[in-house]
């Protein structure tokens, strides 16, 4: 009922500040041409931008990765192409119904589930193929 939606509407803004009010990854820095081409070369890269999805289950809310953002070319370019195409990504999913909830830095997400969803009863983060791989 609309009493249910309210609530999860509350539980993700408090979410959403939450991680507002976290600092930024640290490698948040757009790489240097030099280092930038080198991490191509080398396959590695400082990190990713998540597109974060929700999705509502019951009293819960759901967080997970609908698609990663690489930092090859710097993360501000990750995160603009997170914005502009993360509420598709989380919409091309066939089996649940999950909308875009935002996008974030994996190392702030990991801190984020550490801090705040760890210990609340109604917001979960899945990780991906381990424990601190959230995207």
């Amino acid at each position: 009922g609309g009493g249910n939606e309210s609530a999860l509407a509350d539980t993700i803004e408090s979410a959403q500040r939450h991680l507002a009010e976290l600092p930024e990854d640290e490698d948040d820095e757009e790489p240097t041409m030099i280092e930038s081409a080198a991490q191509r070369g080398s396959g590695s890269y400082k990190g990713e931008t998540c597109c974060m999805c929700t999705v509502h289950i019951g009293n819960s809310v759901i967080l997970f990765a609908g698609e990663d953002y690489d930092h090859d070319y710097g993360s501000h370019n990750a995160r603009w192409e997170c914005n502009k195409d993360c509420d598709n990504d989380c919409q091309s999913f066939d089996e649940v119904e999950a909308h875009m909830f935002g996008c974030y830095g994996e190392k702030k997400m990991a801190k984020f589930d550490k801090i705040f969803a760890s210990g609340h009863p109604f917001v979960h983060v899945l990780h991906d193929d381990h424990y601190g791989d959230i995207c």
